[in-house]
């Protein structure tokens, strides 16, 4: 039989760092509520009407989407959010990491950089922060090239923004 006094000794140990309760926490206000969205968009924060929107705007046109098409959600370097919420509350076709880590949204996943990666029945694109990729020319005509055309131009993933 158990002591019931050793029980919190047990549930207290350190097992699971407390930087994962953000996983359960509910989505930050900053997140849409709209539903069925085909580009899910987690980037770094960055200041309205400066360069990194205006990229950032850009690809997204040339992907031929709208912003209504778009769930544009900042992410910060510290912060965490659930991938499971997100999918549930915006259901995208489509996962842009600019610069954030499937980490930070409790995902265990080795994702290929600048590519298609298939995940939880969506389409992730791990690419490097806007400003990085203003930085560096090569990786950011392969995000164009490897993925965000093939995906969105070529359709070559079956996924179409409706």
């Amino acid at each position: 039989m158990f002591d019931m006094a050793e029980i919190p000794e047990i549930i207290n140990v350190p097992i699971v760092s407390s930087v994962w309760d953000a996983l359960w926490a509910p989505l930050p206000d900053a997140v849409p509520a709209t539903a069925s969205t085909p580009m899910l968009v987690l980037t770094r924060p960055y200041e309205q009407g400066s360069v990194t929107e205006t990229q950032l705007h850009k690809m997204l046109q040339a992907c031929g989407l709208t912003a209504a098409q778009c769930a544009i959600v900042m992410v910060g370097e510290q912060d965490s959010m659930s991938w499971a919420a997100l999918k549930t509350r915006l259901q995208p076709k489509a996962v842009l990491l600019t610069g954030v880590h499937p980490q930070q949204l409790g995902v265990a996943a080795l994702l290929q950089l600048n590519k298609p990666n298939n995940y939880s029945d969506t389409i992730w694109i791990p690419t490097l922060s806007i400003p990085e990729l203003e930085q560096q020319p090569e990786a950011k005509k392969a995000l164009w090239l490897e993925a965000l055309k093939p995906v969105w131009v070529d359709n070559q993933y079956g996924v179409k923004a409706e």
